[in-house]
């Protein structure tokens, strides 16, 4: 049986209204802003979410590259990229920008100007974030490990997600975005600090991969309408540990804290059957509701539901919001729902 693994909920995905675009703050420096012959990974990126069906709005206080239009100006050039600024500049600005503009999340890759001692560095760092929160305390943070790397900034690049864990909380989430690996010099730059077209894509591509299971959650602000079958929460987890036995897995759970944790799915119920379920206070047997989320399978607990009986069609599409509760021998998650099932009409 193969791992479902949800990523977890941000509290973007349970506040805003499904209609309302999402509010996304590029920021950073020259390689945010670009210029009128680089577009910046901006450009990319915004047409990789609006294929995808997602509705978004960048939003900063610079409505065009440096010096003018990108070279190719079919996107929302709106960002708060600042060519040639270090941290130190921003920060006394920062407000007046967020005044302005409130994000809903923060694309963060700022600190390649800087020329501080890495521990500097991070500290005016954290106190992006802190600004950050002050304005919408509920915001998400893509922290960017940075494709440049002279000076102290290796060091800053191996420190973000030590950072990033000591800030992120349940209500306004740090997640590290890992922009160094896999960008090289010189071929993906212009300048040997700049991305190229390649380089462009390579930071586009992370960027998206990180958004999407922000955006993705039925309901949740910018999501487009979920196909049968499709997750709509999987993340890279998966990959890692699909292949294990179950006492790898168990112990994977663990360590990314996955039990407790929210999640989303939208699949088709392929069965009905009794799952011994495994929790800190013991194991037992109780009823589960299996969907099938692309190759995936995950177990709807229906005890949890008050469901005595199988209430909705094998075969039919169901959509569950609900926690990560428990797993079961084969390791498959099983999700305690919140009660509330979108599907096919419930068997009489």
């Amino acid at each position: 049986m193969n791992l479902l693994t949800p990523i977890l909920l941000s509290s973007l995905a349970i506040a805003a209204c499904a209609a309302d675009p999402v509010k996304i703050m590029p920021l950073g420096d020259s390689i945010t802003q670009g210029n009128t012959q680089q577009d910046s990974y901006r450009r990319p990126l915004w047409h990789k979410l609006k294929d995808a069906g997602f509705t978004v709005d960048f939003v900063g206080s610079e409505a065009t590259n440096f010096t003018g239009h990108a070279a190719h100006p079919d996107f929302d050039e709106d960002n708060e990229g600042h060519y040639g600024w270090k941290i130190t500049g921003v920060l006394p600005k920062l407000d007046e920008w967020l005044d302005k503009n409130t994000p809903d999340i923060v694309l963060l890759h700022l600190g390649t100007n800087d020329q501080d001692k890495a521990p500097v560095i991070l500290a005016n760092l954290e106190q992006v974030i802190v600004k950050l929160r002050t304005h919408n305390p509920k915001v998400t943070v893509l922290f960017a490990q940075l494709i440049t790397n002279w000076g102290e900034l290796a060091e800053v690049n191996k420190a973000i997600p030590d950072l990033a864990k000591k800030l992120t909380t349940d209500q306004s989430r740090i997640i590290v975005v890992d922009q160094a690996s896999g960008f090289i010099y010189p071929g993906d730059s212009v300048d040997g600090c700049h991305p190229n077209a390649v380089g462009e894509e390579k930071m586009a591509v992370k960027w998206f991969d990180a958004l999407k299971p922000l955006l993705s959650k039925p309901g949740a602000p910018g999501a487009g309408a979920p196909a049968p079958g499709d997750a709509t929460d999987i993340q890279e987890f998966a990959k890692q540990v699909k292949a294990q036995k179950t006492e790898p897995l168990r112990q994977a759970f663990i360590d990314k804290e996955l039990i407790g944790k929210d999640c989303s799915l939208t699949g088709k119920i392929v069965r009905y059957k009794e799952v011994t379920v495994h929790r800190e206070s013991g194991k037992g047997k109780e009823n589960a509701m299996i969907v099938k989320v692309g190759s995936d399978e995950c177990g709807v607990l229906m005890e949890d539901l008050d469901l005595k009986k199988p209430p909705y069609p094998v075969g039919g599409v169901v959509s569950v919001t609900g926690t990560i509760n428990a797993r079961d021998d084969s390791a498959m998650l099983l999700v305690k729902s919140s009660g509330k099932i979108m599907g096919p009409a419930p068997k009489k």
